[in-house]
């Protein structure tokens, strides 16, 4: 269904949150790089094969993941809800 999505919207570029597992390594045509930290919960982005990444860098917690995108930083962070600790 990822796929799917990925291909019918013609994304490049997909930032995922809450990611447990490296279980997304099956999308053909794109690559995925993972940032799971030791609460076993983070980050990820989900690129086509064609578009060039660098720089990747990764917090230890995975709860952000960086990469230079051209000329630009793109920064996938997830920051829970501050309602989660009531």
């Amino acid at each position: 269904m990822l796929e799917a999505f990925l291909r019918l919207q013609e994304i490049d570029i997909l930032f995922l949150q809450e990611v447990t597992q490296h279980i997304l390594g099956d999308l053909h045509g794109y690559t995925t790089h993972y940032n799971i930290g030791i609460t076993m919960r983070g980050t990820a982005i989900v690129k086509r094969n064609e578009t060039q990444l660098a720089n990747i860098y990764k917090i230890p917690s995975g709860r952000a993941i960086a990469a230079k995108f051209r000329e630009v930083w793109i920064i996938n962070i997830y920051a829970s809800s501050s309602t989660a600790r009531k």
